[in-house]
């Protein structure tokens, strides 16, 4: 009954112009020390396996790590060739949060579940450090890890993740990977299936994206080129644009400049490179009024997270980090939770003022606070995916 209804599943989707250039949905058994050269089922080659202790088995539709397993054991599909948009997708049910599972793109641009026992999600996005991204629990995932032109989009729905949700992404790395499943404990008790790589492309659009070459903005500023162009922004202070990076001729409000772009969620990514010579700069988020936002600036010395309630500053995280001039600042907020993360590096964590505000952009409290590639994503509703 189960591979009928997965068959007929695989059909239906070939019925909606869907092909595949992996689709393992782990049909047949296999035992334990048995699963190294079998074919994905129905699409996609040999599976190389790498299973020192003999934990790693095929049983009722499901690829099985058990407890056991040896570190780094693993399943490998065949490397599949960068091409934008093209990603891995697949379906992870964790038994408890003590394994330390890894799955995507092998070597870099995957999800790496932690473990410590703290339900920790980083991403490993072949840059030096692996940023905490998240947290989760015991409990089923669909993870899927999108090539970029260089870097990748990480998305995961399940548990806390009600829809679809693009939680980290990066710039970093070029190379063609192969699909894979990886333990990095020999506590590892978990299941995959439905490992994929659809041949359709996937490519998220941002709510507002700005390379900063006009006033309003032009659509540029993210490596897809694919954001809003005309959108203008609205603040204080007296805004400047000029080769390529938006900065202030003059304050005001209390010694600011900002410039806000009115988005369509109050739930954002966003990142900005980020140049100062002096004072702060960085990012707003979710502003009411000059009383009422959220910000994440780049000091000399730190990524400081505070919020103005009622006019009043609360600092929220203060994370000693080496600054460099044009690194991204990134600022993830979705209801009650914050995530900053500057040059790949997490850079603070906490929670903020449930907000309902959706405008979102740049302040510095200097003028020499200078600005470039300026993208804001939606946390979620990318619907499209569940077509993938």
């Amino acid at each position: 009954m189960e591979t009928r209804r997965r068959l007929r599943d695989f059909t239906n989707r070939l019925d909606q112009g869907l092909e595949y250039l992996l689709y393992d949905t782990f049909t047949t058994d296999r035992a334990a020390g048995a699963v190294n050269g079998t074919l994905a089922e129905p699409v996609g080659g040999a599976r190389t396996v790498t299973d020192t202790n003999g934990k790693i088995s095929v049983s009722g539709g499901l690829l099985s790590f058990a407890t056991g397993a040896a570190i780094n054991d693993k399943v490998a599909w065949s490397p599949i060739t960068r091409v934008l948009g093209i990603g891995v997708m697949s379906t992870i049910n964790l038994a408890n949060i003590t394994s330390k599972p890894n799955v995507g793109w092998a070597g870099a641009d995957l999800f790496i579940f932690d473990s410590a026992g703290t339900g920790l999600l980083y991403a490993n996005s072949n840059a030096a450090s692996f940023p905490v991204i998240g947290t989760y629990t015991a409990t089923t995932y669909q993870t899927m890890v999108i090539y970029r032109t260089a870097g990748a989009f990480w998305f995961i729905k399940g548990g806390a993740f009600t829809n679809w949700t693009m939680i980290y992404n990066s710039l970093a790395g070029t190379a063609n990977r192969a699909p894979q499943v990886l333990t990095q404990t020999a506590t590892s008790i978990f299941t995959v299936d439905n490992m994929r790589a659809p041949k359709q492309t996937y490519i998220p659009v941002p709510l507002q994206s700005d390379g900063m070459s006009a006033a309003t903005t032009d659509g540029l500023g993210n490596p897809e080129n694919n954001g809003v162009a005309g959108s203008a922004y609205s603040g204080v202070g007296t805004p400047a644009v000029s080769a390529g990076v938006r900065s202030f001729s003059a304050l005001s409000g209390g010694g600011l400049g900002v410039s806000v772009l009115a988005c369509s969620s109050s739930d954002v990514n966003i990142e900005v490179n980020v140049t100062r010579t002096a004072g702060s700069a960085g990012i707003i988020a979710r502003r009411v009024d000059a009383n009422n936002y959220i910000q994440c600036l780049r000091d000399g010395t730190n990524v400081v997270v505070s919020q103005v309630v009622a006019g009043s500053a609360t600092t929220l995280s203060t994370t000693p980090i080496a600054y460099s001039a044009g690194a991204t600042l990134k600022f993830h907020v979705e209801g009650t939770a914050y995530r900053a993360f500057y040059n790949n590096t997490a850079a603070g964590s906490g929670t903020v003022p449930t907000s309902t505000n959706t405008n979102h952009g740049i302040i510095t409290n200097d003028l020499s606070g200078s600005f470039d590639n300026l993208v804001i994503w939606a946390r979620s509703g990318y619907q499209g995916m569940n077509l993938l």
